[in-house]
């Protein structure tokens, strides 16, 4: 995912908020284990997960508006 942060930045790497990477990195276990007992993450953080979605085939995702 940096590698396409640097690319869709024009060669340069912006420095993340704290706490951003911890986040992704929490959120990725949660995506991979969603898709590995193939059921469907409802989230807040859409186009977090969207990302992550890029990266992680076959995972199901449904935003929390349309499911709550």
């Amino acid at each position: 995912m940096t590698h396409e942060r640097r690319k869709n930045d024009g060669g340069k790497l912006v420095k993340l908020k704290p706490g951003i990477s911890q986040r992704m990195a929490l959120d990725t276990l949660m995506a991979v284990s969603t898709r590995r007992w193939k059921a469907t993450l409802v989230v807040e953080s859409w186009n977090d997960f969207k990302a992550i979605q890029h990266h992680c085939k076959g995972l199901k995702i449904l935003k929390s508006a349309d499911f709550f």
